[in-house]
């Protein structure tokens, strides 16, 4: 089965046919946001299937799995790599003094198990993962400014400000 949103057609993957004829899975209709992150392949569509193997060492090495297993964040990295664009959130805004950033999630976004996504869950990241002493250590450094941690406040069912 398959659905368009704009130009862009999207199809199911070949391997949850049998979820989804049996009901297991809901229809790509139901699955897809309303205005899905929609990402240029560099040279062809890629493939299904086949095994990719990676190497990890120590210490900082989690940051190869942010980047490819986990790298659904609210912002991201253009293919070039050289300047960030809106990805989990559809837009966002700045102030003036770059101390306040608001960030408006996707509509329709949705959890592997079909639950929505919205600002509760960027909540629950905020209250019960980064302010947690022992999952997040002072050395998480993406998350400070002038020597004091970010603070999250959630804005409306698809809006949080970070500052």
């Amino acid at each position: 089965m398959s659905t368009v949103s704009g130009a862009v057609e999207f199809s199911d993957a070949p391997m949850l046919k049998e979820k989804i004829a049996a009901g297991v899975l809901p229809s790509i209709e139901e699955r897809l946001p309303e205005t899905p992150m929609i990402v240029q392949p560099a040279n062809m569509l890629g493939k299904y299937g086949g095994t990719w193997r990676m190497g990890m060492r120590r210490g900082r090495d989690h940051a190869l799995l942010i980047r490819t297993i986990g790298y659904e964040n609210l912002m991201r990295w253009n293919p070039e790599w050289t300047s960030v664009i809106p990805n989990i959130a559809k837009s966002y805004t700045v102030n003036d003094d770059a101390t306040e950033y608001v960030f408006y999630l996707r509509p329709g976004m949705r959890w592997s198990d079909g639950d929505f996504f919205d600002a509760d869950d960027i909540m629950f990241w905020y209250e019960h993962v980064a302010t947690d002493p022992v999952l997040s250590q002072d050395d998480d450094i993406w998350f400070f400014s002038g020597g004091e941690k970010a603070k999250v406040e959630k804005r409306g069912s698809r809006c949080c400000i970070y500052f």
